[in-house]
């Protein structure tokens, strides 16, 4: 392209005629573009072979510990295409490829990442914290109120959720909770106080449209506002977890549609049980 950029300039230099001066700065315009498209090309070639070279990727010879079987399967490799697990097979039947990134597991042990099931995360620390000792999945287990985020510096746990999806930043798979549906007075200011089912109800629509995975209930909720929880929830597509209410019961949760019963809160029947 260079040579070819000269060789019209200086063709054209040898004439002192207005058009061809003009025609030499088309020529330079055209050759310049074409430079470009060259670079442009070669950088472009070059990104697409950094990332078939750095695909896959082969845990060689590790131990991987089999949860659902109760063993350990030692001397396997692990192929790893896209994020995700493409294959598991004994290092013995392996074929050898030398365009796979290989780590070398020997000595080590490789095994499933663990569910943070009730995690309360406090900031984006927490997350690479998690994952540093093995945990690749976690429930928010509740949003807090606005102004806790604006004054105390508490995350949205939906923003950290999405930006771990979209690989903006490292953590594990977030689940995340709407902020707490208590009674009528509720445990804690940071809870909603709701006292009446028209309210249950507006406010697991209003929780489903902002994007929140699950509803979590408390303490203090009455029965005819737990049954609106449920049954507005089971119409909207979104589970509920969270406390036994002490005016439902251990048996009317238990008989729900409850996915989890968190800590042991209401399991007793505080109205008949003598201490």
């Amino acid at each position: 392209c260079l040579l070819v950029l000269v060789y019209i300039g200086l063709s054209i230099l040898g004439e002192k005629s207005m058009k061809n001066r003009f025609c030499l700065i088309l020529s330079l315009i055209f050759a310049t573009l074409i430079l470009i498209s060259c670079q442009t090309q070669q950088i472009a070639n070059a990104e697409s072979d950094d990332v078939k070279q750095s695909d896959d990727i082969n845990i060689s010879e590790v131990s991987v510990v089999d949860v659902v079987g109760g063993k350990t399967l030692p001397l396997q490799d692990v192929i790893i295409s896209q994020g995700r697990i493409k294959s598991v097979s004994p290092h013995s039947d392996s074929p050898a490829n030398q365009s796979i990134k290989s780590i070398d597991g020997r000595g080590k042990f490789l095994m499933p990442g663990l569910i943070e099931m009730h995690a309360h995360i406090s900031d984006e620390d927490d997350l690479t914290l998690m994952l540093s000792y093995g945990i690749t999945g976690a429930r928010q287990m509740a949003d807090v109120p606005w102004w806790t985020k604006m004054f105390m510096g508490f995350p949205d746990g939906r923003k950290l959720r999405d930006k771990v999806r979209e690989g903006q930043m490292l953590g594990p798979d977030i689940w995340v909770g709407g902020e707490i549906m208590d009674g009528k007075p509720p445990i804690s200011p940071l809870h909603l106080s709701i006292d009446d089912a028209i309210t249950a109800r507006k406010e697991v629509v209003a929780q489903k449209k902002a994007g929140y995975d699950f509803i979590k209930i408390y303490d203090n909720l009455s029965i005819p506002v737990f049954d609106a929880i449920m049954d507005e929830a089971k119409k909207r597509g979104i589970p509920v977890t969270g406390h036994v209410p002490f005016a439902v019961g251990i048996d009317r949760a238990l008989a729900s549609d409850m996915i989890s019963l968190e800590h042991t809160s209401g399991f007793i029947d505080h109205h008949h049980i003598r201490y």
